[in-house]
């Protein structure tokens, strides 16, 4: 089985379904999300079914929009008719619909509404990965051993009769020492050796050995957030209009560092009621979070959607501090004219992601420097080189 967790989700809440994802599968729990693995060309009724019917768990992130969603109880309806277990985790404080509640009422929920999200996830990830040992099956610890074959009876036999001593006959003479088989086998080793010798000078040096093949990271790849990903043989790598380098950090290991043209450019929103946050840059990456500490504006220590605290420092010379647990990056940020609450916010450093590319070459994941999660799984056709 490829997968033992399926991620039931809205579309609206996929930063939350893949931030549970990214921490499931950093404790080695493979999981399946749409429309990550979905591959181009697959009818998307169909893979869902299917990844449906080989999983063990069914993870549900259970909101208001996901209440709503026919295609989530959809989902959910085929997973009770197929006796998966059941696991919703509960982004909102919201009351299951008539059909949810029917399809959830003998399952125990486990809460996200009250932060810190991390806190929230690793709980999640205790659960999932105890209800996959308690469910998984295993061989007897103890077996009936097999009834040991009797030992044949012994029948008493005569001794036998006495052999008269003879004395044993005389050695031959010892050959000479050139004569042994040693000797010979050396001497023609010795004879080997100098007629290769001679031949190889007389026809030059061998082939060369033939040159390595191609990286094994090299092909198309859909992005975590649907965009198709190029990865080239000229250790470039394009998405969209964008034009990014990648290397190899270790090869046998098969991880890389992806390094992007220009310093993202985020539009930050900050919601109404100060307690949220959201954006997106030229990449394509979105970001939400939710408050933990502060009271208005960008200032204030934020739970990003993949569960990392960040704290944020602006100052007046227009230059902001963003502090994550792998380091503290710096930047330049500015109000956007004409729209309170939402702020432009320009990155001094290059984005730079680290990633590891899956034993079987289909999946790449890892996260940039701020620690936050990203993805791609391998597409075919790939017309590439």
């Amino acid at each position: 089985m490829a997968h033992k967790v399926f991620i039931c989700h809205s579309s609206i809440d996929k930063p939350i379904a893949d931030a549970a994802c990214a921490a499931l599968e950093a404790q080695r729990i493979p999981c399946w999300i749409a429309p990550r693995d979905i591959l181009a060309g697959e009818e998307y009724g169909k893979s869902i079914i299917e990844a449906l019917g080989n999983c063990q768990i069914v993870l549900l992130i259970f909101s208001r929009h996901a209440n709503e969603s026919p295609q989530v109880r959809r989902e959910i309806e085929r997973a009770v008719s197929k006796e998966k277990i059941l696991v919703p985790f509960r982004i909102e404080d919201v009351l299951p619909s008539d059909a949810m509640e029917f399809a959830l009422s003998n399952t125990h929920w486990l809460d996200a509404i009250s932060p810190p999200m991390e806190g929230r996830l690793l709980e999640l990830c205790n659960t999932i990965a105890n209800l996959l040992q308690r469910h998984t099956v295993a061989e007897p610890l103890w077996q009936q051993p097999e009834k040991p074959a009797e030992a044949p009876k012994l029948v008493p036999q005569a001794p036998p009769a006495a052999i008269p001593y003879q004395p044993p006959p005389p050695s031959p003479p010892k050959p000479s020492w050139w004569k042994t088989p040693w000797a010979i086998t050396g001497l023609a080793i010795v004879v080997i050796l100098v007629l290769l010798s001679q031949l190889s000078k007389r026809n030059g040096p061998g082939p060369a050995a033939p040159p390595p093949g191609p990286d094994p990271i090299i092909g198309c790849y859909q992005w975590y957030n649907g965009a198709p990903v190029a990865i080239h043989s000229d250790h470039t790598l394009t998405g969209g209009p964008f034009t990014a380098q990648w290397q190899v950090v270790n090869a046998a290991q098969r991880t890389y560092t992806f390094t992007w043209p220009q310093p993202a450019i985020t539009l930050v929103a900050v919601s109404y009621n100060q307690r949220g946050l959201s954006g997106e840059n030229q990449y394509g990456f979105t970001l939400t979070g939710a408050r933990i500490a502060g009271r208005s504006g960008l200032v204030g220590v934020w739970n990003v959607f993949s569960g990392v605290p960040m704290t944020i420092t602006v100052n007046g010379n227009g230059s902001y501090s963003s502090t994550t647990a792998t380091g503290t990056f710096l930047g330049n940020w500015q109000p956007k004219v004409g729209s309170p609450g939402v702020y432009v916010m320009t990155g001094a450093d290059l984005p730079r992601d680290s990633v590891t590319l899956s034993a079987d070459g289909s999946r790449i994941s890892g996260a940039d420097q701020f620690g936050l999660a990203t993805s791609g799984v391998r597409t075919t056709p790939c017309t590439i080189n």
